[in-house]
């Protein structure tokens, strides 16, 4: 399933369009966590494009999809959600980034659109997107995050409440190229590299094999064989329409393979101390590290507060802590850092001294709400 995002869009000349394109990909257990870098070249940048990166579960409950566009009102990213299956219960953001506009959305399925075009993207440089889930009562979040490879920003975009429990990640993740508007004359190329889904066990599966598949259809009749795909550098790319031709007999149903890592490369996220009192403790996170998914602080040996938030920097005490004090970040790869101290006898948290945490393996059930 694709999604358009013109609806009124004039289709009253058939067999225009450039072919849709996809990559299915070789993740076959239920995760928590997907992530995948995309990039377009300028030869391949045309609007009315979308470029998507992540789509799973379509047709089940947490269907949805991420990845970028180069529409008529910029080069936007978005991320959507198709409606719940047996609830009449909506999709609420309780998380929007900066530009981060929502709305619901029509045509394929219905559910909530989230798109931003303050962010940006440009052609010739490489973004990471990730999104994550997680159950809050009996819903199931989802974060969604994206990084500029070359000012090394990370912006956390959106989180949406999805009112059913216990939704994960559950098919093969999916990567697609879509021209929405009628131009196949025109070329539109991407390409992907480090796709990973983190399974329910804590292991990584990388994106190591793509199936290759080609949408027949009556609106792509003058540019059907204008297509092509395959691996690059180790990059998967699809590219449709224009001068594009098929080689290598790509057909629908082959498979590429490349070499990947068994997990990300990806640093732990950096935490600084910025102030540890009797009424609180402050910590800090550079520009560049990787986000922030949630903070768990132990007072005395016992959780005092653990919550799920990528914006919060501070947790404030009710009584001073008497003995031990322990502060643990876990990024959004899970990833966890902590440090231990005693309010009394602080570590130091002046800015050429300051304490950084240190990077830590716990056992599961820490990080588990």
């Amino acid at each position: 399933m694709i999604q358009n995002d013109i609806d009124d869009m004039d289709q009253s000349e058939p067999g225009i369009f450039a072919p849709s394109l996809s990559l299915w990909y070789n993740d076959e257990d239920s995760g928590d966590i997907l992530t995948q870098d995309v990039y377009v070249p300028s030869i391949g940048l045309t609007k009315y494009t979308y470029y998507c990166c992540l789509q799973w579960n379509a047709g089940m409950n947490g269907g949805g999809y991420c990845g970028i566009q180069d529409h008529p009102r910029g080069r936007n990213y978005i991320f959507s959600l198709w409606d719940p299956i047996g609830t009449n219960e909506k999709i609420q953001p309780v998380f929007v980034g900066p530009g981060t506009l929502c709305e619901p959305f029509g045509g394929e399925g219905t559910g909530l659109k989230t798109w931003n075009f303050s962010v940006g993207w440009e052609p010739d440089f490489w973004y990471t997107l990730v999104t994550r889930r997680w159950d809050q009562g009996e819903h199931t979040f989802f974060g969604f995050w994206v990084k500029h490879h070359l000012s090394m920003e990370w912006t956390h975009m959106v989180t949406l409440d999805f009112p059913v429990g216990d939704v994960y990640y559950d098919t093969l993740s999916c990567s697609f190229l879509e021209d929405w508007e009628g131009s196949g004359d025109r070329e539109r190329r991407v390409h992907y590299k480090n796709g990973f889904k983190r399974g329910l066990n804590g292991k990584w599966m990388p994106f190591s094999k793509a199936v290759f598949s080609k949408v027949t259809e009556p609106r792509c009749k003058l540019f059907e064989d204008k297509f092509n795909s395959g691996v690059l550098d180790d990059t998967f790319y699809l590219h449709s329409g224009g001068e594009s031709m098929p080689t290598n007999d790509v057909v629908n149903g082959c498979t590429f393979t490349r070499k990947m890592p068994e997990k990300p490369n990806v640093l732990p996220i950096c935490v600084y101390l910025a102030a540890v009192t009797k009424e609180e403790v402050e910590w800090e996170i550079p520009a560049g590290s990787v986000p922030q998914f949630q903070y768990i602080v132990y007072v005395d040996r016992l959780i005092y507060k653990q919550e799920i938030n990528s914006e919060i920097r501070k947790c404030r005490f009710n009584n001073p802590p008497r003995e031990i004090v322990e502060l643990l970040i876990e990024d959004i790869y899970g990833h966890a850092v902590r440090s231990k101290f005693k309010v009394d006898n602080p570590p130091s948290c002046d800015p050429e001294t300051r304490t950084r945490l240190e990077v830590y393996i716990p056992n599961p059930e820490q990080l588990s709400m």
